[in-house]
């Protein structure tokens, strides 16, 4: 038995060659596989669109009609909300209370009021020194009640 052996010599250049029409070969492939998709996508959407064009003229026919309507409401919306900038400021007019005027004070208040807030404020003074709680003087409560008294009528 005799063996031979044989060398296979492949240029480098050569080899880049045959990698480089492979891969064209299989960019070409998927750039079909692509091509052939979308066209029958393209196919599914005219079919869509033929099923669809008969409802689309019918849409679009009526377009015209329906801005009349549109235009019609849109005149009555206007309407109604210049009536109603109108008439809210007149509602709101009789629904808010006027506001009182205020009462000048008389003489006779004020000094009164004067009076009654100098003597609580001798009061005041003479029973801080003393620190009674309950015995108080009868003139003094008496005091003290008539005063009370008489802020409680001249308080606003």
């Amino acid at each position: 038995m005799a063996f031979v052996l044989s060398s296979i010599s492949i240029d480098l250049m050569t080899l880049l060659y045959v990698l480089l029409a492979l891969t064209g070969i299989a960019v070409l492939v998927t750039l079909m596989i692509l091509l052939i998709k979308a066209i029958k996508t393209v196919t599914a959407v005219n079919v869509l669109l033929g099923d669809l064009k008969p409802d689309i003229k019918e849409t679009t026919g009526k377009l015209p009609e329906l801005m009349e309507h549109a235009t019609i409401i849109t005149g009555n919306i206007v309407d109604v909300t210049d009536s109603v900038a109108v008439a809210v400021p007149a509602i709101m007019k009789k629904i808010t209370p006027k506001p009182k005027p205020k009462k000048a004070k008389s003489t006779e208040s004020v000094v009164s009021s004067a009076l009654i807030k100098a003597i609580l404020s001798l009061l005041m003074t003479r029973s801080k020194g003393k620190k009674k709680k309950d015995n108080r003087s009868s003139p003094v409560k008496v005091v003290n009640t008539i005063s009370r008294i008489v802020t409680f009528f001249t308080k606003k």
